[in-house]
């Protein structure tokens, strides 16, 4: 029986519906390094460079680009081609200071603002949470990395990471502000007006009102972008 993983490429044909690149160009698409985010919501960043920004035609020019040092993820510089770019990262540039941040574009795909029009900024959810010993409470958040948090802290609550280190917490509660990341309703921006708890059959779900009109989505679509 023929291997099926660890594969280092990716058939653009059989990419997933979030990196949303052209699918007949060439036959292969670039596969991102794994430790960040899932395996269907992350793209690289060499893809990110030269399909999404066009700020180099060829892999070759993307990848030199890189690798001198001028591209920065979340503020660390980062030199390498396969380095997975998803939901929250911010990609600027230190020799022209442009700034982008990864956002939800139509059908929950992969899209970029620029940070000057950004009025969310880096916002990160939290998926998970445990308790190490002597007590100390440390979360997962939706990038993969861990970080040490209070009790305060809960899941599918949102952080705001400043230098590796969270700056403020954004409540999931009623009220909130939130973004929905997947499903028919994606990209709408609303307020919360209900959570309601899942079952051993049903997920749970949120209530959200945007623009005027009520709809209800599953939490895990859900994003916490504003108090």
């Amino acid at each position: 029986m023929s291997n099926k993983g660890n594969n280092r490429h990716i058939k653009r044909l059989a990419s997933s519906r979030y990196s949303n690149v052209t699918r007949k160009t060439s036959k292969y698409v670039v596969k991102p390094y794994p430790g960040r985010f899932s395996s269907d919501e992350r793209i690289a960043l060499i893809t990110v460079l030269k399909e999404k920004l066009g700020v180099a035609n060829t892999s070759r020019e993307a990848g030199r680009i890189i690798r001198s040092g001028k591209v920065e993820v979340n503020g660390r510089r980062v030199d390498t081609d396969k380095f997975p770019i998803g939901l929250g990262d911010s990609v600027s540039f230190k020799d022209t200071g442009e700034s982008y941040r990864v956002t939800i574009g139509r059908y929950g795909t992969f899209s970029l603002v620029k940070k000057d029009d950004d009025k969310i900024g880096n916002v990160f959810k939290v998926v998970g949470k445990y308790t190490e010993r002597k007590g100390r409470e440390r979360i997962r958040i939706s990038n993969g990395s861990n970080l040490d948090a209070g009790k305060d802290v809960r899941v599918n609550d949102s952080v705001i990471i400043d230098n590796g280190n969270i700056s403020k917490v954004l409540r999931l509660e009623k009220g909130a502000r939130c973004l929905v990341v997947r499903g028919v309703h994606s990209t709408a921006v609303g307020e919360i007006r209900e959570i309601k708890k899942g079952t051993m059959l049903r997920n749970p779900t949120v209530e959200i009102e945007s623009n005027g009109s009520t709809f209800e989505t599953k939490l895990d679509n859900v994003i916490v972008i504003g108090s």
